[in-house]
């Protein structure tokens, strides 16, 4: 009886496996190569980007927050909610953060996040880091893994030629099914990690640009630039931070805990009242437990 296509079974099954073992190699080169990023690049040249590359979206989405605030183009309430002021920003990213608040009326950061996620302005920017190699550029990533699938698929149907070939000529392909049932699990994972999208990551150039950025004081500086470093929990005013960055702590035995504001903007706060702390109240509103008023045109909190 001879061998299907002149090829013993054993040889033929070494060589599917070695064939197998190729796509899986190529692509893990190819990844690599993606996520090492040039030798050397040019340096950063603004804040977003330093956010973008030690945060991702969220951070540049905190980070356009923190600037707005610092120039006064964006409110925030005791609650946390955000209104635009009359300065409109001149970034296309703050620009699209002034129209997401603008068009709710109100806004909290979280949907805020969500929105200049989607926003064109923030695809821009991720497409510029990824372009120069800073950035693992999501779209070669996925076709990078997608052609390891259609490798495997070709595979997986030569395989299946074979066995037919090899059936009818009655001989024992049972390993050979075991080395095709292998291929399938790797060409499934691999279209698993094609079709997924992945959270934007720096690349080895992308976390040496940083490390430059950020022993820059002129690039980061001020509430933007502490944000972009290490998010909104290190935004520079402990009284707005809190706002922003709400902690759930259990309510004192016999105090309210509640305060009474109107608006913030870089850390200052206006159109209302605030007790406590030192603040000063304004325009007749009332703090504390009610017992206390502030008085009209400048006033101080009673206690």
């Amino acid at each position: 009886m001879t061998d299907t296509w002149g090829i013993p079974g054993p040889v033929f099954l070494a060589l599917y496996l070695g064939l197998a073992l190729i796509p899986l190699a190529v692509t893990q080169l190819g990844l690599l190569r993606l996520r090492t990023g040039p030798r050397t690049t040019a340096p950063l040249t603004n804040g977003y980007q330093v956010a973008a590359l030690a945060g991702g979206v969220e951070r540049v989405a905190d980070t356009v927050l923190a600037a707005m605030l610092e120039r006064e183009q964006v409110r925030v309430d005791s609650a946390g909610r955000l209104y635009v002021t009359p300065s409109r920003p001149a970034d296309a990213l703050g620009r699209a953060a002034a129209a997401s608040i603008g068009s709710r009326a109100l806004s909290l950061p979280s949907s805020l996040r969500r929105a200049l996620a989607a926003d064109p302005a923030m695809t821009a920017l991720h497409g510029e880091l990824a372009g120069e190699g800073l950035l693992v550029d999501e779209g070669r990533r996925r076709r990078t893994w997608l052609a390891a699938t259609t490798a495997y698929a070709l595979l997986l149907v030569f395989g299946l030629v074979r066995l037919a070939a090899g059936r009818g000529q009655a001989r024992p392909a049972w390993f050979l099914v075991g080395a095709m049932v292998v291929v399938l699990g790797v060409l499934v994972t691999t279209a698993v990690f094609g079709f997924t999208r992945m959270p934007a990551r720096a690349t080895a150039a992308g976390h040496r640009a940083l490390a430059s950025a950020y022993a820059d004081r002129s690039l980061l500086h001020g509430a933007a630039g502490e944000v972009a470093r290490h998010g909104l929990a290190a935004y520079p005013d402990e009284r707005l931070r809190k706002v922003l960055v709400p902690v759930r702590t259990p309510p004192r035995a016999g105090g309210t805990g509640a305060s009474h504001g109107g608006y913030a903007a870089g850390g200052a706060y206006f159109g209302g009242a605030s007790c406590g702390g030192g603040s000063s109240c304004g325009g007749g509103s009332s703090c504390g437990g009610g017992s206390s008023s502030c008085g009209g045109g400048g006033g101080g909190c009673g206690g």
